[in-house]
């Protein structure tokens, strides 16, 4: 399980040395390095937890939309086993959905399918945002629903 995690981490790490955007929103690549980076990992079944949810889109809503343009990322994980269906099946299911609550709730930031089951153990207590201090090079983990405390705690470390 820790190589499992710590490869998770190395890919995650990857991910946000990207030079480019999937989002809708194209932006150009930054000339100083960036500070912090969020990267939420979706647990696709706390879309039927109110309160997962409600904190979930109160904290989107509270980032200011540069920020989710440039430095935040979304991951969703689910159980390859929803309903009867195939995984392929539920992968085009789960895509479909999460592209309509991103037009939705006017969700910026790309929200990336793990079609290999790469980013669950990061979730295993459910949707988590980790935060990516690069120049610390350190990484902090809260899980939704958030607090109050937790939200004014991330404003502070990113800078808003």
């Amino acid at each position: 399980m820790k190589y499992f995690r710590a490869t998770s981490l190395i890919l995650l790490m990857i991910l946000f040395q990207a030079t480019t955007s999937f989002s809708d929103h194209a932006v150009a690549r930054q000339e100083e390095p960036v500070k912090v980076q969020l990267l939420l990992i979706i647990d696709f079944g706390d879309f039927m937890c109110f309160s997962c949810l409600e904190s979930f889109l109160q904290f989107c809503y509270s980032l200011p939309h540069q920020f989710q343009d440039r430095y935040v990322w979304g991951v969703v994980i689910f159980d390859g086993n929803i309903g009867s269906e195939s995984e392929d099946i539920a992968v085009k299911i789960v895509e479909k959905k999460i592209r309509g609550f991103r037009k939705a709730n006017r969700v910026r930031f790309p929200i990336l399918v793990d079609r290999s089951h790469i980013f669950s153990s990061l979730a295993d207590k459910g949707t988590t945002v980790l935060i990516l201090k690069g120049e610390a090079q350190e990484v902090e983990r809260y899980t939704f629903p958030l607090s109050r405390e937790q939200i004014a705690e991330i404003h502070k470390t990113i800078g808003i």
